[in-house]
């Protein structure tokens, strides 16, 4: 569900893909485990991100529904690189919130939530976080980019939700930055 780039749907990086949270929810076993065994906290190994939740929510019982959306940075700073990994330099840089759909995966609105201008590094600095809902589910996790480089044609990266929290978590309440991969829209 993405007007902005259709046919592009978006596959976490390969981190956020390995990653387990705690659950213990047997109603997922059909979909993760296929009832090989049960789905729970020991299925998989603990990512970064999956520790320092545990961490945050010590001594707390688990479920807290739409929680990793609190732990996101005051202001958030995007480096964008080429398909090459070059720096993009001055571009337009329109922001896309993911939507929550029920249970299911998000989709991006037609129109961006933010906009703005990189820098000749190809840094854009949004002054805030990107979500203004907190969806229980988390679905709507994650933030689309479409830049486009003065006379190029335009790109796209994503960062997801646990991006964020991490930068949070390291200490980076304040501001968090991140590197942001962009691919060639075909």
């Amino acid at each position: 569900d993405n007007p902005i780039a259709p046919g592009v749907g978006y596959q976490p990086p390969e981190d956020y893909r390995a990653d387990m949270m705690h659950s213990g929810n047997y109603a997922h076993d059909d979909a993760i485990g296929k009832h090989q065994q049960p789905w729970d906290s020991t299925y998989r190994f603990y990512s970064e991100h999956t520790a320092a939740s545990f961490n945050r929510d010590k001594g707390v019982r688990r479920g807290l529904f739409g929680e990793y959306f609190f732990d996101i940075p005051m202001k958030n700073r995007y480096t964008f690189l080429t398909p090459d990994k070059q720096p993009i330099g001055k571009a337009k840089v329109e922001l896309f919130v993911g939507r929550g759909r029920g249970y299911t995966g998000c989709g991006m609105n037609a129109e961006p939530n933010f906009t703005g201008q990189s820098d000749a590094a190809g840094v854009y600095q949004l002054e805030r976080s990107p979500w203004d809902h907190v969806f229980i589910w988390g679905n709507n996790g994650v933030t689309m980019f479409r830049v486009t480089p003065e006379g190029g044609k335009p790109m796209i990266g994503f960062v997801p939700l646990g991006h964020y929290n991490l930068e949070y978590w390291r200490g980076n309440a304040w501001i968090g930055n991140y590197t942001v991969v962009l691919q060639n829209i075909k």
